[in-house]
């Protein structure tokens, strides 16, 4: 899988490595190239709210635009657009770019995980994924995933918390988060969304970073209180079970940090096939059905068959 940009079009987008041909036209390979990226000058720097301004600049499509601009060594610069109704696109996107005001510590209002909204996973063959975090791999086969699609909106959401953590960034006063309450916490120099799973009296309380999969002790110096609009944003990062892996664990397979590197990658692409299972769990009686998310990867599936037809 390889991140091809259509210059003649100027899209980016995933292309698998098979559809990829070379060009043996040269006419057509050094064809002059009329599309042009340019940089709109007096936008925000400020990581808000940025889904309206990029609906509103996809509502721009395919119309004609006037642009302002100036030449400096060759380069476009300062580049304004307007409509032709005389509206000014630079500031209709600074007005839908919604920045976050900073959220008083002594503020009442929280928001709890159990209330957050999760996306349903993409079910289906031939899915591109991103595997997150695999530290579970070795107790239940089971790792955290995001879809291909989905992964613009996490970096836009890990900018927003970026911005407003540097915002928030100088230590004033502790702030202990309920148990499963939403809080910004900074770790290794970056700011996540956390759930505090624990309330300890060590001052360093367990939180789960539910966008990424993860748990880690935090200290209270280190943890924020979070702004409603951010701790409300849909998690779209799923726990899969990585299928016929507990079979092969089973069967003698050994999970070395080579083999995962290989066949479970962390923070690359990947091929996969998404299902979902009913589970039944819980003690007679007292029976509850769970629905599990079942991942199928490719080329780990090709390596366990051909382990079979080899032992």
């Amino acid at each position: 899988m390889s991140k091809c940009v259509f210059i003649d079009h100027g899209t980016v987008t995933f292309v698998s490595n098979d559809a990829l041909l070379v060009i043996d036209d040269p006419d057509l390979m050094y064809r002059k190239v009329l599309v042009y990226k340019v940089c709109l000058t007096d936008i925000t720097d400020e990581q808000g709210e940025r889904e309206k301004a990029v609906q509103y600049l996809m509502s721009l499509k395919h119309r004609s635009l006037l642009m302002n601009y100036r030449l400096e060594a060759n380069n476009i610069v300062d580049v304004q657009l307007q409509t032709p109704e005389g509206e000014s696109v630079n500031e209709m996107i600074n007005k839908q770019i919604k920045i976050l005001p900073v959220q008083n510590i002594r503020n009442d209002s929280y928001v709890m995980y159990k209330d957050i909204s999760q996306s349903d996973p993409a079910v289906g063959e031939n899915k591109l994924i991103m595997i997150l975090n695999r530290t579970t791999i070795l107790i239940d086969s089971r790792v955290t995933w995001i879809a291909m699609d989905d992964l613009p909106y996490l970096r836009n959401l890990q900018s927003m918390l970026e911005c407003y953590g540097k915002k928030v960034a100088d230590f004033q006063q502790s702030y202990l988060p309920r148990e499963g309450e939403m809080c910004l916490v900074q770790c290794l120099k970056r700011w996540y969304r956390g759930v505090c799973y624990e309330t300890a009296g060590d001052g360093k309380p367990a939180i789960f970073l539910c966008d990424y999969g993860s748990m880690t002790l935090v200290e209270l110096s280190n943890i924020r209180k979070l702004p409603t609009q951010l701790a409300t944003k849909t998690v779209r990062t799923h726990d899969g079970t990585v299928a016929h892996l507990d079979e092969a664990k089973a069967e003698g397979l050994t999970l070395d940090s080579m083999f995962l590197d290989i066949y479970l990658p962390e923070n690359e692409l990947v091929s996969v096939d998404v299902s979902q299972t009913t589970v039944v769990k819980g003690l007679p009686g007292a029976q509850e059905k769970e629905t599990h998310i079942v991942l199928n990867l490719h080329e780990l599936d090709n390596f366990l068959k051909s382990r079979n037809m080899n032992p």
